[in-house]
């Protein structure tokens, strides 16, 4: 499988979505799948659908970003 790199300009919202687990379509096994959607400025957006092994932990919803001042930030 290849690796991808991407940026997404100006994310107005990213949404983790809770772990769900199906079946394969063989019946077989179970899967577990877990989302993020990423919404931007202009309303478009990405859903990235990641297929978890069993033992991986889960993405979690973290805190909303605050920017701080220019002045704090290098160049």
């Amino acid at each position: 499988m290849s690796f991808i790199t991407t940026t997404l300009c100006i994310a107005n919202r990213v949404d983790v979505k809770p772990v769900k687990f199906c079946r394969s379509s063989d019946g077989s096994r179970v899967l577990a799948t877990q989302s993020i959607v990423v919404t931007l400025e202009d309303g478009k957006g990405l859903e990235l659908n990641i297929h978890l092994a069993e033992g991986t932990t889960p993405l979690a919803a973290g805190e909303a970003v605050v920017f701080p001042s220019v002045d704090e930030v290098t160049a």
